[in-house]
């Protein structure tokens, strides 16, 4: 019964935050919405700010779990964007309110989780030291991650996903051939410094 009221709490949440701003949104519209009292809300959440940060990490776990492991970069942007194409105003309601930085943080791990999948399967064979992967995989990331919040910034005035397809579809393949250049240009170094000995 208690999970079920947790539950039933997070979606009434959810439902408002599809209609209203965050800032106007009160506990007591949330237990109305869910017909629950005022203790039930508060033996399961201390205030609204933890209940968005508990709905928004299991949102982003979610959002995890969907993905399934043999897709593309581009696939597992999609899957994402799907997540966050379900919720669009509940989101820029995040977005727009004080309380953005707990949706910029899981944004960002659901990013560099993408990202570091999207290294370990297309850069398994190729000889990366540490400090390469971190540069590639943070750019990367931060792409994606800016992307997004550009077109949270344009209140979502056009369509992310077919947005990103485009994007993966330019730049498929792109860094596979620019690391695997500068690779070769790093041994043809190391070879002629070699000879200088």
């Amino acid at each position: 019964m208690t999970s079920y009221t947790k539950k039933a709490i997070e979606n009434s949440f959810l439902k408002l935050l599809n209609e209203y701003p965050l800032s106007r949104i009160t506990v007591k519209m949330i237990v109305e919405d869910c017909h629950i009292n005022r203790n039930s809300f508060y033996y399961h959440f201390q205030d609204i700010p933890s209940l968005l940060e508990e709905v928004t990490i299991e949102y982003a776990n979610q959002v995890l779990d969907a993905i399934p492991n043999d897709r593309t970069l581009g696939e597992s942007i999609e899957t994402v964007l799907t997540f966050v194409v379900s919720n669009k105003k509940a989101l820029l309601h995040i977005w727009k309110s004080i309380k953005r930085e707990i949706f910029e943080e899981n944004l960002m791990r659901v990013c560099e989780y993408i990202i570091n999948r999207y290294m370990t399967s297309l850069f398994s064979e190729i000889p990366l030291d540490q400090e390469e992967l971190w540069l590639i995989n943070n750019f990367l990331k931060c792409e994606i991650f800016g992307q997004i919040t550009d077109w949270l910034n344009q209140n979502m005035s056009f369509d992310i996903v077919e947005h990103i397809r485009k994007l993966c579809h330019f730049f498929e393949g792109t860094f596979r051939i620019a690391i695997e250049n500068h690779i070769k240009t790093k041994n043809t170094s190391l070879i002629a410094s070699d000879f200088q000995l």
